[in-house]
């Protein structure tokens, strides 16, 4: 790669939700470390601007779809996207991609708003749209890894792919707040009852069951999530004494101070769990067969998946039409594996005891249907 001035201006590009951006940090920060002086925006879309804010390393968020070509209305965005690219006058371009993206739409862009270094890899060499095509290594499922790899083969010196976050104190202090106005201190679970897509939801009555169960233990909780959490939200409130809403109160930052105190996370394969992951925040996750379980979670102690094995997974459905066969976990086992993560709390679930030294209860239940 070409040698870049230390007061380099540097694009770094990982369209996508929430969770792409957040795998994005590690290699942000790479090359923050290498390249100190330098301005750093990451280029995102609409629906990862908040996380992008909270990357360390970063400088300034720029906000834009993906580029395409598919209109003429498309064509005229186009254009408004290299000339607003061009003004800033950007050094070089990281492209971030997963394995089943490509990194030439963007590369198309950038070499016409005149950015003289563009990163990218591809299994397939696209001409010179990269200055510096990179073939994929074998961590293609673990994004942070990969974009790693990216960097790496440039010369852009690596560490590991543990994931950060920046809370601003305005977000901190407003928790706080929060915690001290309910009354909450001490050991406390946040959970994330809602997901977008019905197949990954566990039951609300489920749900209902498990929060029981955990104030019967003298737990509190607080439940979190976005707008269209807040109805499922206020009823499991009004329903349970010792519980909290917080659904579509609070914004991103907010929820991330929130969860960086949280004993416990709870929640779906859904987008706070990424965060939750990058908090190292123990998790319990009631992980639908909508999706294969992803490397990183398999690595990691301190998560808990509970699920059924069920033949039809995964099948990336938005809607089951077999009842969630794969969601059919008992609520006891789910209050149980959350007292589990706690500290000095015994795990009760299959009778296993407190491991030692404090470390997360691992349980996995994986159980066919007939």
């Amino acid at each position: 790669m070409q040698a870049l001035a230390g007061n380099a201006r540097i694009l770094v590009v990982r369209l996508g939700a929430l969770r792409e951006v957040i795998f994005a940090g590690p290699a942000v920060w790479a090359l923050r470390r290498r390249y100190p002086a330098a301005t750093i925006t990451i280029w995102v879309s609409p629906a990862g601007e908040a996380v992008g804010r909270c990357l360390p390393g970063v400088n300034d968020v720029f906000v834009g779809a993906a580029p395409g070509a598919d209109s003429e209305g498309d064509l005229s965005q186009g254009s408004m996207l290299v000339r607003s690219l061009a003004r800033r006058q950007f050094d070089a371009a990281f492209i971030l991609t997963s394995a089943a993206e490509t990194p030439y739409a963007v590369a198309v862009v950038a070499s016409a708003a005149g950015i003289p270094v563009r990163v990218g890899q591809s299994r397939e060499w696209g001409g010179g749209l990269l200055t510096d095509w990179v073939s994929p290594g074998r961590e293609e499922e673990n994004p942070a890894k990969r974009h790693l790899h990216l960097l790496a083969r440039v010369g852009v010196p690596v560490a590991g792919p543990e994931l950060r976050l920046t809370i601003p104190e305005s977000a901190r202090g407003r928790v706080r707040g929060l915690l001290a106005t309910a009354g909450i201190a001490g050991d406390f679970v946040v959970v994330v009852p809602g997901a977008t897509c019905a197949a990954r939801r566990y039951p609300e009555g489920h749900y209902e069951a498990v929060l029981r169960d955990l104030t019967g233990r003298g737990l509190r909780i607080v439940l979190a999530g976005g707008v269209h959490d807040q109805a499922l939200g206020a009823a499991l409130a009004a329903a349970i004494p010792g519980v909290v809403s917080w659904c579509g109160l609070l914004s991103f930052p907010e929820i991330v101070a929130l969860l960086a105190q949280a004993s416990v996370f709870v929640g779906h394969d859904a987008g706070l769990m990424y965060v939750a992951h990058a908090l190292a925040v123990p998790m319990v996750i009631l992980y639908a067969g909508t999706e294969p379980v992803p490397s990183w979670m398999r690595d990691t102690a301190k998560v808990t998946l509970l699920r059924q094995a069920v033949a039809c997974a995964p099948c990336y459905r938005l809607v089951c039409p077999y009842d969630q066969g794969c969601l059919d976990v008992d609520p006891r086992d789910v209050a149980n594996a959350i007292a589990g993560h706690l500290p000095q709390a015994p795990c009760r679930t299959h009778g296993i005891a407190t491991p030692p030294s404090g470390a997360p209860c691992r349980i996995t239940r994986l159980r066919l249907r007939k």
